[in-house]
């Protein structure tokens, strides 16, 4: 005869508890950060007063520092292998969305010739640092729970 499982058997594992709560919204967290790090290719140098991220060194080293520092974080939040796929494509479509962004609050509007190579230059030399800056989160990730054990 079939008996129906209890109800304590089922929810234990998927119980909503504030710490499924936390670890959810530090996951979300960790997709968002390399996000806003896209996007600050695009705004950092506005801030600063310079048309490219290239004109002028600070605003290069704050986006290459920023970049990293929240690829890392990010993928120590996402504690996952996925990482290394999350991290750079959250990073790709932050910047691609913030180049859309501008492209659009000009005058001109948006130039597809201009925002397909931006997109591809810049992805094609960030991708390497990304991917080492999320395997550095991922192994810091591990360290970490390993001495909490």
């Amino acid at each position: 005869m079939y008996s129906q499982p209890s109800a304590s058997s089922l929810g234990d594992q998927h119980a909503v508890t504030p710490q499924n709560h936390r670890q959810l919204l530090l996951s979300i967290l960790g997709g968002v950060l390399p996000f806003v790090a896209g996007t600050m290719v695009w705004w950092i140098p506005a801030i600063w007063g310079t048309a490219d991220v290239f004109d002028a060194p600070m605003p290069l080293y704050i986006v290459l520092v920023g970049a990293l520092a929240l690829a890392f974080a990010g993928a120590a939040l996402l504690r996952t292998t996925w990482a290394f796929l999350i991290v750079p494509v959250a990073w790709t479509f932050g910047q691609a969305l913030m180049l859309l962004v501008i492209g659009m609050t000009r005058a001109g509007g948006v130039s597809w010739e201009i925002m397909w190579g931006s997109t591809t230059a810049l992805v094609s030399l960030a991708a390497f640092p990304l991917l080492i800056a999320a395997g550095l989160g991922l192994l810091f990730r591990q360290w970490v729970e390993q001495r909490r054990h």
